[in-house]
């Protein structure tokens, strides 16, 4: 558990860095060429820092939920909702959102710089 609280610090740190920079630091958009369903997620965090909760919904509009749900995919206690089919429901529903709105982004040439 310590392990894995360690590396996500750190990928914290290195995320939020090569985002002050203005480094692009998406495997997935280096490889394809596109934004990956996540894009703009660190651009959302950093605008919330600043309170700026417009330019952090217009980044991702799904940035409340992210976070909570990568630490809940790492750290939380299985199953949710003590039933593993409500946490598949769950997982199934967050995953089509994910999805929905990057393809919604995608289609509407959302602008991801």
């Amino acid at each position: 558990m310590k392990k894995k609280f360690i590396i996500l610090a750190l990928t914290a740190i290195y995320i939020i860095a090569m985002a002050l920079l203005g480094i692009t630091i998406c495997p997935f958009k280096r490889f394809t060429g596109y934004p990956c369903p996540a894009c703009g997620a660190t651009r959302a965090y950093l605008s919330l820092l600043k309170l700026d909760f417009k330019s952090a919904f217009y980044y991702h509009p799904l940035f409340p939920i992210l976070l909570p749900m990568v630490i809940y995919i790492l750290f939380g206690k299985r199953p949710l909702f003590k039933s593993e089919k409500n946490e598949k429901v769950f997982l199934v529903i967050f995953a089509v959102l994910i999805a929905f709105v990057w393809i919604y982004r995608l289609l509407h040439k959302f602008d991801f710089k």
